[in-house]
């Protein structure tokens, strides 16, 4: 139990607290701080709305305002419990419609949904929600943006493991973008582009709506348990709009990375090679195109791993060439391996 409720830092962790429970367990707030007030206090309805949004007795800040608004009118309370009345009447004798249609919010049809978790970890924790992104976007060619509720910060989908989930079934970010105006973009996006170009269209400014341009490229596969492989080499062609001049991070993930020829409580080190394709078990981990080295222990239950390696600034911009980017992944001498699959996310001002 905590007294004076009334600190922005203890009410955004009630957010994550009451994110966590939700739809798991029980959850009771009690504060002498008017639900009305909230928003006040946080300074911004977009951080009272997920509170509300998970506690179905606390109404939107939003409606909150409207009772209060209408409540407070100058109207006689006869004449308020008239109009009531009325109203009451009025609902009794409407027919009630037997031919309306599914709401846009679970059509088929609906081809711009922009999501906004209420958590980082959110996703990674609820596979049928998982289920559902991955059917929509796999088997009824849906478009998904990822889209963030705060006033700073931006959404960048696999950058921590916990949404390395959305990532690898084809989510895309919408980094500091609101929501209205990912689903202006994406409305505008659905009517012009095609297939991959919606992804890279989304994650570009057009018109200043974001700070940062994302360039995301997949490298695929490599192997599998029964397939292990002991190097890997693949090229993407990076798209024509990226600035070398304005490039400011980039990113290397894998995804599903298990290794074999390894016994438990082994250490071993795989490499990743930029624009480097004949890079093997020997190449030197100080070589100039190294964006990468990362180390793992083995256990004996053969876990994979999903590892994320902000690349070093100066590594990356001395790598980075005007057409195609080869990535290549090599072990340690005599270990093999495999992965469900590779990124790279390259940032650039926009």
């Amino acid at each position: 139990m905590t007294e004076n409720i009334d600190h922005l830092a203890f009410l955004l962790q009630l957010c994550d607290v009451i994110s966590t429970a939700y739809e798991r367990n029980s959850v009771i707030v009690t504060t002498n701080i008017p639900f009305e007030n909230w928003t006040e206090v946080l300074g911004s309805e977009r951080l009272t709305g997920p509170i509300s949004t998970a506690c179905p007795t606390l109404p939107h800040p939003r409606s909150r305002r409207r009772k209060l608004q209408s409540a407070s009118c100058k109207d006689s309370p006869d004449k308020t419990l008239k109009q009531k009345r009325q109203s009451d009447e009025i609902t009794q004798q409407r027919p009630r419609r037997t031919d309306l249609k599914p709401s846009h919010r679970s059509s088929p049809q609906q081809k711009r949904p922009v999501c906004r978790p209420p958590g980082a970890t959110f996703s990674n924790r609820r596979l049928q929600f998982l289920e559902v992104i991955e059917k929509a976007i796999a088997q009824h060619n849906k478009t998904i943006v990822n889209a963030t509720q705060c006033n700073e910060g931006m959404v960048e989908v696999g950058l921590y493991e916990a949404s390395s989930t959305l990532l690898e079934r084809g989510v895309i970010s919408g980094l500091d973008m609101t929501p209205e105006t990912a689903i202006t973009k994406l409305t505008w996006t659905l009517g012009t582009k095609i297939g991959d170009q919606r992804v890279t269209q989304m994650q570009v400014s057009q018109r200043g709506e974001q700070s940062k341009n994302l360039f995301d490229l997949r490298y695929g596969s490599c192997g599998n348990e029964s397939e292990s492989q002991t190097t890997f080499a693949a090229y993407q062609t990076l798209d024509r709009r990226f600035n070398v001049g304005q490039f400011c991070r980039a990113t290397v993930r894998l995804s599903g990375l298990g290794f074999g020829n390894v016994t438990w409580g082994e250490a071993v080190r795989i490499y990743v090679f930029m624009n480097l394709a004949t890079a093997d078990a020997k190449t030197p981990s100080d070589h100039p195109r190294c964006i990468a080295g990362l180390s793992f222990v083995c256990d004996e239950n053969g876990a994979t791993f999903n590892p994320t390696h902000v690349i070093e600034n100066c590594k990356a911009a001395s790598t980075i060439g005007d057409g195609d980017v080869t990535l290549s992944v090599v072990a340690d001498e005599g270990v093999e391996f495999w992965f469900d699959e590779l990124f790279l996310a390259r940032f650039a001002k926009a």
